[in-house]
């Protein structure tokens, strides 16, 4: 059917559509989930190194708060004791924010949320940030004796905020792509759901085909088995009717047969009575009048006048 042909070509066009639509989406998450995977080992192995260079940092952290409060201790000016003071406070702040940002980035690495990774984010870069100014005030407070411990501070910390800032980078573009795969797995799952229906669709539309086949091929059969029927019929009444004249004229023949058989005989019986008579009174010189219709004189006339002869032979 030409109907069901283009509608079944009609949800066809729709399925390729669908499906290559599908497909691209699929390939879209699978690459998502495979740059998330790489990004969470990177952050891993960023995380680890800068996990190293803050425990070497914090050294240095912890050497600054130990000379300023041995400085402090020996020191009797009043205003040196203060900027003394300033410096270990400083420094004991500084302390205080490096373990802020390295405890904002341990838990930016399990954060899923957005919202609250980007709380974690920002903590992180301020505190890193504050370490810095910080530590590099007290150590300018306490002058030249902090020298050693300023330079191995800026290489350690060097490492450490761009590690950290490497591992804050990755988590974010992680929770990001998550958040595009679990939008990519509603669209996928509404793709599929419409792949699925238009699949159906186009099973009942074949179905619908091989039902009209079906149909249609019943109602050829039964149109032949009508069409024989009627042959057949047919083909009994007329051997019947003809077998009924055939047997009525074959009836009449044998009646004029029968009958004409009778009248032979009937004539014959005449002639064997008649010629008993001449026999006895020894009279041979009359003929015989036989008294035959035309159509049989015709057939034995021939033999009675060869009787006629003989009668007259022997007359004489």
């Amino acid at each position: 059917d030409y109907s069901l042909d283009e509608e079944l070509v009609g949800k066809a066009e729709n399925f390729d559509r669908m499906f290559k639509k599908w497909d691209q989406s699929s390939r879209t998450i699978m690459g998502l989930f495979k740059e998330t995977i790489d990004g969470r080992l990177a952050s891993q192995e960023a995380h680890k190194s800068a996990s190293s260079a803050f425990a070497k940092m914090n050294k240095q952290l912890d050497g600054l708060a130990e000379l300023a409060d041995k400085e402090l201790a020996n020191q009797q000016d009043p205003a040196r004791r203060e900027e003394l003071a300033m410096a270990l406070s400083l420094g004991l702040q500084a302390d205080r924010d490096a373990y802020k940002a390295q405890l904002a980035q341990d838990r930016a690495m399990h954060e899923t949320g957005y919202a609250k990774l980007m709380a974690l984010v920002d903590e992180n870069v301020v505190n890193v940030q504050q370490v810095d100014e910080r530590f590099m005030q007290a150590a300018n407070l306490l002058g030249a004796q902090a020298e050693d411990i300023k330079t191995e501070f800026r290489r350690h910390y060097d490492e450490w905020s761009s590690q950290s800032a490497i591992v804050m980078e990755f988590c974010t573009a992680s929770v990001e792509k998550t958040q595009r795969i679990r939008q990519l797995e509603g669209e996928i799952h509404s793709e599929f759901s419409q792949l699925l229906a238009l699949v159906n669709l186009m099973g009942d539309v074949e179905r619908d085909r091989s039902v009209q086949e079906i149909a249609g091929a019943d109602s050829m059969i039964t149109s032949a088995k009508l069409l024989f029927g009627v042959i057949g019929v047919s083909a009994i009444f007329i051997v019947t009717v003809i077998g009924f004249f055939i047997s009525r004229k074959l009836t009449y023949l044998m009646a004029l047969v029968t009958k004409a058989l009778d009248r032979l005989n009937g004539h014959f019986t005449d002639i064997a009575e008649h010629m008993d008579k001449r026999l006895a009174g020894n009279d041979w010189s009359q003929e015989i009048e036989y008294g035959l219709d035309d159509s049989l004189r015709d057939e034995i006339a021939p033999h009675l006048n060869r009787k006629d002869e003989l009668g007259q032979q022997l007359n004489s």
